[in-house]
């Protein structure tokens, strides 16, 4: 049995962060310096493994409106995919929808995670950065893989 192991950030990766202000080395959303990028970061606690979205979702409410990226987490605490937007609280709510109306591979993905985190970002410009960030730091299982032409099959 072999167990993978989580890698660590880039240094190129860590740099960028502290030069944004970003949250990245932090699960609780303070960045380097003890400050949130933008002031403003967001945790669901954990429940159950195998529980009901509806028992971990957050309340509509405590989702800001602000730009920003987001993480859902497995029982396991490993980031399974990473998202951005330019609204929090429209973006998260299209997840929570009923699980029917979901496509299946979104489907999945809400199942087998049971937290979701937020990082408010100042613009969509600095989101779509961080969130590519975090894609090459955290490679999700669930985030698509982009191929240039001379390694795609």
């Amino acid at each position: 049995m072999t167990v993978a192991a989580r890698r660590p950030a880039s240094p190129y990766a860590r740099r960028l962060a502290r030069e944004r202000g970003f949250a990245l080395a932090s699960v609780t959303g303070t960045g380097p310096g003890g400050r949130a990028s933008s002031g403003m970061t967001g945790r669901v606690p954990t429940p159950a493994r195998g529980s009901d979205p509806a028992t971990w979702k957050p309340k509509s409410g405590d989702i800001p409106t602000q730009p920003g990226v987001y993480r859902f987490r497995d029982a396991a605490g490993r980031v399974i995919y990473v998202g951005k937007a330019i609204n929090l609280r429209q973006r998260l709510s299209n997840y929570f929808q009923p699980l029917r109306s979901l496509h299946q591979r979104t489907r999945h993905m809400v199942l087998s995670a049971n937290q979701v985190e937020w990082t408010v970002v100042g613009s969509d410009f600095e989101a779509l950065q961080l969130e590519y960030t975090w894609i090459k730091v955290f490679d999700p299982p669930f985030n698509v893989k982009f191929r240039d032409d001379k390694t795609y099959p």
